[in-house]
């Protein structure tokens, strides 16, 4: 599956995320998220959620969040990867 140019994701739309990590784990789950790869998309966005609390980075811990709602919206069944973080 080919991205066309409007769906191309890049580091750009995280300029604002101070901490480099956190904008790259959050491009990399843009793009699983495009092409599909679930499961992936929800790993990269936890690792963004997790290192973006630990750096204290609010706008990295939204953007987390907001890929992973969008995540769970795209998929039949909760797409569940790494350790629970409500706990």
């Amino acid at each position: 599956m080919l991205l066309g140019e409007s769906s191309i994701i890049t580091i750009d739309k995280y300029k604002t995320i101070k901490k480099p990590m956190v904008a790259v784990l959050l491009c990399s789950a843009k793009a699983n998220l495009a092409l599909k790869q679930l499961h992936s998309a929800m790993w990269d966005a936890k690792q963004a959620l997790v290192k973006a609390a630990a750096d204290n980075e609010a706008g990295g811990q939204a953007a987390a969040l907001k890929i992973i709602a969008e995540i769970n919206k795209v998929s039949d069944r909760p797409v569940k990867v790494g350790r629970d973080l409500r706990n």
